[in-house]
Formats: C-alpha cells, structure tokens, sequence
C-alpha cells in the first residue's frame, strides 16, 4: 500500500480528535440527562451523537468497537420503549468501556534453575 493510498483513505481524511471531543461532550450530557430524568434531553442527546455518528469515520456507526456500538443501540431500544432504567444500566456499561483497563501483572520471570553441584572429578591431592 503506497503513501497515497493511505492518506486517501476516508479515516486519514477526517480528523478524529474533533470528533472524539465532541462524541464525548455528547455523552457527558447523555449521562446527565439520563441521570435528571429528562426523556427529552435523552432522546435530544442520543439523537446528537446518532446524527455524529452518520456523519463520522466509522462508516455510520457512532462507535469502531463493536461492543460500545451494541451498548449504544441497547440505550437507543430503551429510550424508544421508554425504559430508562435499561437505557442508564446500558449507559453505565458503555462509559465504563472507556475507564482505563488495569495493565496485568506479569507472571514473575522463571528464576535461574538450581543447578546440583557438580563432583569434583580429579581427585585433590592432599
């Protein structure tokens, strides 16, 4: 693949801090609105970031991991049946998705193996 390839590739086009810092900004009052109760800032909310995601680099879809898009529609589905319980617990696993993983600890390194003492094969003279 040559240079040119790859910065016409639709992804390498937009620029997606701006995307990301606005996507968040919606969330951030997704979460707050879920949280106040407001079904209209949750259907206003929601709406902004499915209208960024169509708009956006991940061919329609509001997120590229496919599990915080399906955490996404599931707030989606809940919000159209008028569910917020479900729409704030599919929220709340959605924005955990995005806390920082703990980096695993590594499996101690083998030590040296002990090695038996090797018999001293010339006999000394005493």
């Amino acid at each position: 693949m040559s240079v040119g390839q790859v910065s016409s590739s639709p992804i390498m086009q937009q620029p997606l801090q701006p995307y990301f810092d606005h996507r968040k900004a919606d969330m951030v009052q997704l979460g707050k609105d879920l949280k106040a109760g407001d079904a209209q800032g949750v259907q206003q909310a929601y709406d902004a970031i499915v209208s960024l995601g169509q708009n956006g680099p991940f061919k329609g879809a509001a997120f590229a991991m496919g599990s915080r898009e399906q955490d996404f529609q599931a707030i989606g589905q809940a919000i159209q049946s008028g569910d917020f319980s479900a729409a704030a617990q599919a929220y709340k696993s959605l924005a955990e998705s995005f806390k920082a993983q703990p980096a695993p600890v590594p499996a101690p390194a083998p030590g040296p193996s002990p090695v038996p003492p090797v018999a001293n094969p010339v006999p000394s003279a005493s």
